[in-house]
């Protein structure tokens, strides 16, 4: 028997596969493997990246107060059934846009991230 919370998650994912066909595409850069030789002062590094087609949208105007949410931040949610988990650190690039994170979290149900992002 399933639960509320497995009800829920079923239909959020079934959102986002209709997603697919309207979302924008999100690309992830992540940086590891950081290096440092103290000989010649060089910093190597390597980087992945990962596509994920999200839902964006603005921040509600009551919510904006002009220093924890900007007029010009967005939210940008994605199902977490792809496997992909986002890191703070990670350079988030929309439309040749490139977007700090600020804040991740997860929905309750955990089928989806939900993203604060400000413009570099």
């Amino acid at each position: 028997m399933s639960t509320i919370r497995d009800r829920l998650r079923a239909n959020i994912n079934r959102f986002f596969l209709t997603l697919d066909a309207v979302g924008t595409t999100v690309t992830f850069t992540s940086v590891s493997n950081t290096t440092y030789n103290p000989a010649t002062g060089a910093v190597s590094s390597s980087t992945s990246t990962t596509d994920v087609t999200a839902f964006l949208m603005r921040f509600k105007h009551q919510y904006v107060d002009g220093v924890t949410i900007q007029r010009e931040d967005v939210r940008c949610l994605f199902s977490s059934s792809d496997g992909f988990t986002p890191d703070p650190d990670d350079r988030v690039t929309i439309d040749s846009v490139d977007y700090l994170i600020l804040n991740i979290r997860k929905d309750i149900t955990d089928a989806y991230w939900d993203l604060h992002l400000r413009k570099k």
